[in-house]
């Protein structure tokens, strides 16, 4: 072996790290751990997906075909009444609403009781 100078002679000789008290080399892995507790949310909510996913499709199907018979349901209401609407009584309610004579609440600025107010327009009283 020939004698290299770039090897120091004190080959059994350990070194030790300096001792500072101003130093401090504690690793800080606080994100590493947000990013470790992402991950495994993650994996988690696939594997759930993954497990649940015909159950929730079954969840799926029963809530649209609920909102399908509640539609249902709502057009054949549409239909009955259409179907129980008369033009004739319609048009004699609404001429009978026309003919109807207001009687008003007030007599020349003074609260006064309807049968009176009638007496003074010349109405016959209410039956």
């Amino acid at each position: 072996m020939l004698w290299n100078p770039h090897i120091n002679e004190d080959v059994n000789k350990i070194i030790e790290e300096p001792v500072d008290a101003s130093v401090d080399n504690t690793k800080q892995a606080a994100r590493l751990i947000v990013i470790r507790r992402k991950k495994m949310k993650k994996h988690k909510l696939k594997k759930l997906r993954k497990k649940m996913k015909f159950e929730w499709a079954k969840l799926r199907q029963k809530r649209e075909l609920r909102k399908e018979k509640e539609f249902q349901a709502g057009l054949i209401q549409q239909c009955k009444t259409a179907e129980s609407f008369s033009a004739e009584e319609y048009v004699n309610e609404k001429l009978a609403e026309y003919n109807m004579i207001s009687i008003p609440k007030k007599w020349k600025g003074r609260n006064m009781p309807e049968s009176m107010i009638r007496e003074k327009m010349g109405l016959p009283p209410e039956k």
